[in-house]
């Protein structure tokens, strides 16, 4: 993963860059432990972040 991305708004963030915000993450387990939804989350979120990033270019949702 690239530590610049760290730097960059969402919206330049390559989708593998915000997957491995989470997976890449050293509370991932630790947060998967004690919060078995925040994963879901995570993942529900990206997919929101790919499907607004598709309306605006004009794909739809």
């Amino acid at each position: 993963m690239n530590e610049d991305m760290y730097n960059k708004p969402l919206s330049e963030r390559s989708d593998e860059d915000l997957l491995s915000m989470y997976y890449d993450s050293p509370m991932r387990d630790r947060m998967d432990i004690h919060q078995p939804l925040l994963g879901e989350v995570m993942k529900r979120w990206i997919d929101v972040i790919r499907k607004l990033r598709k309306a605006n270019k004009g794909e739809g949702l």
